[in-house]
């Protein structure tokens, strides 16, 4: 599952959903939707759609983060839905996202906030 070097981890359950990735890019750009977009490709994704405004959250421990919607198509070919929590970190930005292929189960936004809710930086 880990498809670039960017990729620092992934989790998931049968048949990949719901999943966790954490993917470190470089760091450095406002976040805006320009900058997700093109950060989908950096992945290998395709056909990437902002969902929702692009809200500051705090994470567990209180670092900045922005939290998005983000609909894509993988790598793998599947159209994917997830949610997206962002913090810069460094010289990185730390994309912590859950998310689903949508044809085989549904996007469930409070599950996904719960699970983002937990991610805290020591």
């Amino acid at each position: 599952m880990l498809t670039t070097p960017l990729h620092v981890v992934a989790f998931s359950v049968s048949a990949f959903v719901p999943g966790i990735v954490v993917i470190a890019f470089d760091g450095g750009a406002t976040e805006d939707e320009a900058w997700i977009k093109n950060s989908v490709g950096l992945i290998k994704g395709q056909s990437p759609k902002v969902l929702t405004a692009i809200t500051p959250v705090q994470t567990q421990d209180g670092s900045s983060a922005n939290m998005y919607q983000l609909g894509y198509v993988s790598s793998t070919g599947y159209a994917a839905q997830g949610l997206c929590m962002d913090v810069d970190r460094g010289a990185k930005r730390i994309r912590f996202m859950v998310f689903t292929v949508t044809e085989f189960e549904p996007f469930n936004e409070t599950l996904y906030k719960e699970i983002l809710s937990t991610v805290k930086f020591q």
